[in-house]
């Protein structure tokens, strides 16, 4: 938002930052977890688990 001439002492700034932040970080995470649930049910099947 720089780029835009938004200045660092503005809220909208830092709010952007910290919520894109915690958007990213918790679609990693909810991609990650289905990514390896998927893979462990596959692993399981295999081993007649």
């Amino acid at each position: 938002m720089q780029w835009a001439g938004v200045g660092e002492d503005r809220v909208w700034l830092w709010l952007a930052s910290i919520l894109g932040a915690v958007v990213v970080a918790t679609a990693v995470g909810y991609g990650l977890t289905a990514s390896r649930r998927t893979s462990d049910a596959a692993k399981r099947a295999a081993l007649g688990i």
